[in-house]
């Protein structure tokens, strides 16, 4: 799917399984803000507890 076709979608869960927004990785979110259409987001990083995707998550009120 492209990233242009994210924003019209809506998902009920994100899983991020990347390294994106561990402590010490410089890589960006796989997704932008406006991207960010789900219903439950979940992070499989644990290094920091709040990483960059639930704290967007978070500001936008989707359940973590």
């Amino acid at each position: 799917m492209k990233h242009e076709q994210f924003a019209k979608q809506k998902f009920d869960v994100l899983l991020n399984s990347t390294p994106c927004g561990m402590a010490g990785n410089k890589q960006a979110l796989p997704i932008a803000e406006n991207e960010l259409n789900a219903g439950l987001v979940f992070d499989m990083v644990y290094n920091p507890l709040e990483t960059p995707l639930l704290a967007l998550a978070k500001a936008r009120g989707i359940p973590l």
